[in-house]
């Protein structure tokens, strides 16, 4: 990346899109091996956050299925408490915006030139809305760049899925990954591929 007058050039956002368990967040980190300096990010992080506060556990928790919010909550599983925070209280109450615009300005104040959201759901709004937000507290990039990636899984049930999803078969997107659930590391060379050819991985160094 070249730098003008203490700006990098340009700031790189690719945001991944796909089912619930189609391997999004496992082609995040297989990009951030791939792209030095790139960070990973997810729309969810503050609410995330604001649940292991509350209840008094850690990120590596939540990532279990079996994961439940402590003795009191017995019932209570980490998926419907983050859904209810980010929807009910957040979306509906304070405004519908609020977890990308916090996600955008997390992403501004990064000092890297890469970041990978690994958590897309609504791909027109969702990257309209952040483009908007990353320029308005954008203070070091002079172009922003977003490469909307969309991860099928074949083996998942499409009707087994959140409403939001329902719209990704209907949008364009810049490169489609295919994960079969055979091999992860089938799914990281596929990854590596597209960023050698496709991207010029060169660039990013």
């Amino acid at each position: 990346m070249s730098d003008t007058g203490g700006r990098s050039s340009t700031l790189r956002v690719f945001s991944l899109f796909g089912y619930k368990g189609s391997g999004k967040t496992s082609i995040a980190r297989a990009i951030t091996r791939l792209i030095p300096g790139c960070k990973r990010m997810s729309y969810a992080d503050r609410p995330m956050n604001a649940i292991c506060s509350m209840f008094d556990c850690n990120r590596t928790q939540l990532d279990s299925t079996e994961f439940r919010l402590g003795e009191a909550y017995p019932g209570v599983s980490f998926d419907h408490a983050l859904k209810t925070l980010r929807h009910n209280w957040g979306n509906d109450i304070i405004g519908v915006d609020v977890w990308t615009s916090l996600a955008a300005k997390e992403a501004a104040r990064n000092n890297a030139d890469n970041i990978v959201f690994d958590d897309g759901m609504y791909p027109e709004s969702e990257l309209v809305k952040m483009h908007a937000f990353l320029t308005k507290w954008n203070e070091r990039y002079e172009k922003i760049v977003f490469h909307p990636i969309r991860i099928h899984r074949p083996d998942l049930d499409d009707t087994a899925h959140r409403d939001s999803e329902t719209t990704l078969n209907r949008m364009t997107f810049h490169h489609n990954f295919f994960n079969r659930g055979v091999s992860l590391k089938g799914v990281g060379k596929d990854v590596a591929t597209f960023f050698k050819f496709k991207m010029k991985l060169e660039d990013f160094q």
